[in-house]
C-alpha cells in the first residue's frame, strides 16, 4: 500500500530517518501542501500548465483597469490612478485567499468591497494555486479517485486549516485511510544559548559536534561562517535572491529613462548571460570603467560598436548587427516620454532571446533564471499592449518596473560531505532525532492565511456563507502547535539559539524561547530548561609578514603609482605587480569626488586643445561656453555626475570649477608661462635598466625656458600641503626627475587644488599678485627621488628574500633607521 505523509510544511527539505525505514520509504512520499496538491490533481487528472504568479497579476491588473472602465464610481478607481499594479497586487492577493477558504465570484450582498471583487471576477480567468484547490475538493467530493493509500497526517487535526480538515474528510468518506501520527512525545532538555548577534551565534554553530541537526533559515549566511572556518557547508537555497540574469530585467528598461543611470548601463553590461556579444560588452566596459562616460568621438561609445561590427564576418554580422540594435539603441533616446512601443518592442525581444536561450542551456540555474526574466517581459509586454497610451512617463515605467520584478528562490548550494544534517525549519522534522540546534531562533510565528483585510462583520458573514475563513488566534495557536508538535520529535536535546541583533537590526525573541525558558518555570512543561552565555570561538588574526618562495627580478618598468606602492604597500604590490592577482569580478566606476577630478581634467584638457595651449584664450572660451563645455566632458568622463542623487552637487561643483579654471588660468597669465603640452608622457631609466614613466598633468615652460610641472588635483589639499611639507611628494619628485632627465631644467612643480583654487608648491619662481600660490616650506631638506630609489633596492632586497609586508609603511624620510628596525 501506499503512503502519503502529509505536513503544510513539508514542501522544503525535512529530516527523514532513512535507516530506520528502511526498505518502507521506496513506498512512502513526503509531501507538503503544494506536493500534496500536485499528487491529487495527478491522480484525478486535473494537471494542467501552471502561469507564473507575475503573469497573474498582469491580468489581473488588465481585468481591474477594464471594470473600472465600466464602472467609474468604483471604489478602487482613484488608488487604481496612483499605484495600478500595486491596487492589483493587493486585491489578487485577498481574492486568492477568499477563494482559498471557499469564496467565488457568486457570492454577493456581503459588503460593497467583496462585491467588487466578485464583479472583476467575470473578467479575470487566470487560475493560481488557490483555485486549484477547489478544484480538488470539487473532484474529489463527486467520486473516490485514490485507491491503495494511505495519509498519514504529521499534525493534530484541530491545528490544520480548515481547507485541509476538509479535503481530509472528504477522503475519508470515499475510503482514504486517514491516520493522525502523534509521536511518542519526548521530553528532552532544551537549553537556551543567548547571543549578542546572529554572525556570533553561528561562529559558535560552526564549532558543534555534527551530531546534531541544525534547524537553519538563512543558510548563505550560516555557509559563510562554516568556510571561514574551514567547516563543510550545509546546503542552500537563496531566498529572497537577485541573480543577474534576471536584473537584465529591470537593468535593461532603465535605459529608457533619462537622464541616464549609468551604474544601470555598467550593470547591465556585466550580466554574464546576455543578448549583447560579450568581445563588445567588454570593451564598452572597459570605456565606461576607464573613461566614467562615453568617451570621445574617436575612440569612444559609438566608434567601439561600429569597430566591432566592421570587424565580424558577414554571416557574424547579420546575426548580431541586429541584436545590437535591439538592446542597445535606447541609449541615443533623449525624450523626458518614453514611446511605449519602443519599450514594448524591447520587452517583447528580451522574452524572447531568454527562452532561446534556455532551449540550448545546459545549467538548470541558468534555465530557471532564464524562464523568470521570460515571464517578467510577457508580464510587461502584456500591461503595456494593453494601454492606450501613445507615450509613458519615467514615473510610470519606474511603477512597472518595480511592480513586476520581484526576487526569487534559487538553488544555492547542494550539501558538502561530512556536512551538519540540516532543515530550514523545526516544523521539518519528519522522524525522531536525538539531538538538534534550532540556531536563528528569533522571530514571530507565521500566518497561514492572512484575512485580516476583512472587517469582523465580513469574516461573520462569509463564515455563514459556508467560507471556511480560519481565524488568526487559532493559526497562532496552530502554529505553536507545530513547533511542540516538532520538539516531541527530538529524543534528547533541544538547543534554542536566540540573538540580540543582526546587521544593526534588533531581533525579536522567538514565542517558544519566552514559552520554555526557565524563569517561566511556573508553568514550564520541561522544568529542565536552562538559559547559557556561550563564548564564539574568534577567527584568526592576519598576519603582519607574509613569506613566500620563488624567484623575484624587478619588473621592466615602473610608474609613480607602482613605485609608490611598493614602497607603501609591498604585499600589494608583490600581489598584484608581480603574482599578477588582480581584484576580479565586477567592474566599478570611480567614486564620486574622482569623477569631478576626471571631469576638472578632461575640462582643461579640451579648452587647451581648442585653443592652441593659449591660456588667455581658454579663460575667454570657458567665460562663453562653461556649460557645454562641463557637458561635454561630463558626457566623456563623469557620467556619474548626471544622476539624479547629485543634481545638486553637480550644479555646486560646476561653480567652484569656473572658479578654478579662471584662478589657472590668471596664474598662468600673470607668470607669463607658456603651456607647452597636457597628459605629457615621459620616461627614463631608474635603477639598473629599470625604467620608469609617469604622465603628467600640465606641463608649463617661463621665459627662460625653464620647465614647470602642474598637476591637477580635486581635494582638499590637505594631503597635498602635508606631503610638501614632509618632503614625501614623491609624485611631485618623480616629475622634476622626469623632466630634468628629458628636457632640461625645471624651475618648479607643484599641485594646483582646484576646489580651493589654490597653487601648493615648495618654490618661490611665482607672482603671487592674487594670492592663488602658496609656498609651503619643508621640513627639512633631502632628495626624495634618491630616498624613493634607495627604498626600491631594499624592497626588491626583501621581496627577494621572500618577505613581503603588510600595511602602510613610510619610508621616504630617515630611511636608513627604518631599514634597520625592518631587518
Amino acid at each position: 500500500m501506499r503512503k502519503i505523509i502529509f505536513n503544510p510544511q513539508y514542501d522544503t527539505k525535512c529530516f527523514i530517518d532513512y535507516k530506520r525505514r528502511g526498505g518502507t520509504i521506496l513506498d512512502t512520499q513526503f509531501v507538503g501542501k503544494q506536493g500534496l496538491l500536485s499528487e491529487l490533481e495527478l491522480r484525478a487528472g486535473l494537471t494542467i500548465a501552471q502561469i507564473p504568479t507575475i503573469e497573474r497579476k498582469a491580468s489581473y491588473l488588465v481585468a481591474l483597469e477594464e471594470y473600472i472602465s465600466d464602472n467609474q464610481n468604483s471604489m478602487f478607481r482613484k488608488s487604481v490612478q496612483v499605484d495600478s499594479f500595486g491596487v492589483a497586487d493587493e486585491l489578487l492577493s485577498w481574492r486568492d485567499r477568499l477563494v482559498f477558504a471557499g469564496w467565488n465570484g457568486s457570492i454577493t450582498g456581503i459588503s460593497e468591497k467583496l462585491d467588487e471583487l466578485s464583479a472583476i471576477e467575470s473578467h479575470f480567468s487566470t487560475i493560481g494555486d488557490e483555485d486549484r484547490w477547489q478544484r480538488v475538493l470539487v473532484e474529489y467530493s463527486t467520486k473516490p479517485i485514490l485507491s491503495n493509500t494511505t495519509i498519514e497526517v504529521h499534525s493534530e487535526k484541530e491545528h490544520l486549516n480548515p481547507i485541509y480538515r476538509h479535503l481530509l474528510d472528504t477522503l475519508s468518506t470515499q475510503g482514504v485511510q486517514i491516520d493522525y501520527f502523534t509521536p511518542q512525545i519526548s521530553k528532552p532538555k532544551i537549553t537556551v544559548v543567548e547571543f549578542d548577534d546572529l554572525y556570533d551565534a553561528y561562529r559558535w554553530g560552526a564549532t558543534m559536534p555534527k551530531e546534531y541537526l541544525m534547524i537553519c533559515q538563512n543558510r548563505k549566511a550560516f555557509n559563510n561562517i562554516l568556510s571561514s572556518y574551514s567547516e563543510p557547508t550545509i546546503s542552500s537555497t537563496l531566498n529572497d535572491s537577485n541573480p543577474s540574469i534576471i536584473q537584465l530585467f529591470k537593468l535593461g528598461l532603465s535605459l529608457f529613462m533619462r537622464p541616464l543611470n549609468i551604474y544601470n548601463l555598467l550593470s547591465y553590461l556585466q550580466v554574464a548571460v546576455n543578448p549583447v556579444p560579450s568581445a563588445l560588452r567588454s570593451e564598452l566596459k572597459s570605456l565606461l570603467v576607464d573613461e566614467g562616460g562615453f568617451g570621445d568621438q574617436e575612440k569612444g561609445w559609438n566608434a567601439i560598436i561600429t569597430n566591432y561590427i566592421a570587424s565580424l564576418d558577414l554571416d557574424k554580422r547579420k546575426r548580431n548587427e541586429g541584436r545590437i540594435e535591439d538592446f542597445l539603441s535606447m541609449l541615443s533616446l533623449n525624450e523626458a516620454e518614453i514611446d511605449r512601443k519602443r519599450v514594448l518592442e524591447y520587452a517583447k525581444k528580451l522574452g524572447s532571446w531568454a527562452l532561446q536561450r534556455k532551449a540550448i542551456e545546459v545549467d538548470s540555474s541558468i534555465n530557471e533564471q532564464l524562464s523568470l526574466l521570460s515571464t517578467f517581459c510577457n508580464a510587461m509586454t502584456k500591461l503595456l499592449t494593453n494601454s492606450k497610451q501613445e507615450k509613458i512617463s519615467q514615473q510610470e515605467l519606474k511603477m512597472l518596473i518595480l511592480a513586476i520584478y520581484a526576487p526569487s528562490s534559487f538553488v544555492g548550494s547542494e550539501a558538502q560531505k561530512g556536512s551538519f544534517n540540516s532543515v530550514n525549519s523545526i516544523e521539518n522534522i519528519a522522524d525522531s532525532v536525538p539531538k538538534a540546534i534550532w540556531i536563528d531562533c528569533n522571530g514571530s510565528l507565521p500566518v497561514e492565511c492572512d484575512y485580516s483585510f476583512l472587517s469582523k462583520q465580513e469574516a461573520q458573514k462569509l463564515k455563514e456563507s459556508r467560507v471556511l475563513i480560519w481565524d488568526t488566534t487559532a493559526q497562532l495557536q496552530a502554529a505553536m502547535a507545530g513547533i511542540e508538535y516538532a520538539l516531541g520529535q527530538i529524543d534528547e536535546e533541544i538547543i534554542l539559539v536566540s540573538s540580540q541583533n543582526h546587521n544593526g537590526e534588533q531581533l525579536s525573541q522567538h514565542p517558544i524561547i519566552t514559552k520554555y525558558r526557565k524563569d517561566d518555570v511556573a508553568s514550564n512543561p520541561v522544568p529542565n530548561c536552562k538559559s547559557e552565555q556561550k563564548p564564539v570561538t574568534p577567527l584568526p588574526s592576519p598576519q603582519e609578514k607574509y613569506q613566500f618562495a620563488g624567484k623575484v627580478s624587478p619588473r621592466v618598468k615602473e610608474s609613480f603609482s607602482s613605485l609608490d606602492m611598493l614602497i607603501k604597500y609591498p604585499l600589494d604590490y608583490a600581489l598584484k605587480y608581480l603574482a599578477g592577482l588582480y581584484k576580479r569580478g565586477v567592474a566599478q566606476l570611480g567614486q564620486l569626488e574622482r569623477t569631478k577630478g576626471n571631469v576638472a581634467h578632461r575640462v582643461i584638457e579640451n579648452l587647451a586643445k581648442e585653443c592652441d595651449n593659449n591660456a588667455y584664450q581658454m579663460l575667454q572660451s570657458y567665460a562663453d561656453n562653461s556649460d557645454k563645455c562641463v557637458e561635454v566632458a561630463t558626457n566623456q568622463v563623469g557620467v556619474i555626475l548626471l544622476l539624479e542623487e547629485n543634481r545638486i552637487d553637480f550644479e555646486n561643483f560646476k561653480r567652484n570649477l569656473k572658479e578654478a579654471v579662471f584662478a589657472l588660468c590668471g596664474i598662468i597669465e600673470t607668470n607669463n608661462l607658456d603651456i607647452v603640452s597636457l597628459e605629457s608622457k615621459l620616461a627614463t631609466l631608474m635603477i639598473d635598466e629599470v625604467i620608469l614613466d609617469s604622465r603628467m598633468d600640465m606641463l608649463l615652460k617661463n621665459k627662460s625656458g625653464e620647465y614647470i610641472v602642474f598637476d591637477l588635483k580635486w581635494s582638499s589639499g590637505k594631503k597635498q600641503y602635508e606631503q610638501i611639507q614632509d618632503n614625501s611628494a614623491l609624485q611631485l619628485a618623480v616629475y622634476q626627475y622626469l623632466c630634468e632627465r628629458n628636457l632640461g631644467k625645471v624651475a618648479a612643480v607643484g599641485f594646483y587644488i582646484l576646489p580651493k583654487t589654490q597653487l601648493y608648491t615648495a618654490h618661490r619662481n611665482f607672482v603671487n599678485t592674487e594670492r592663488r600660490i602658496t609656498v609651503i616650506e619643508p621640513k627639512e631638506e633631502f632628495d626624495l627621488m634618491l630616498q624613493a630609489m634607495d627604498s626600491y633596492k631594499t624592497r626588491y632586497e626583501e621581496l627577494g628574500s621572500g618577505l613581503a609586508i603588510v600595511g602602510e609603511q613610510n619610508i621616504y624620510s630617515d630611511y636608513q633607521l627604518f631599514k634597520a628596525e625592518v631587518r
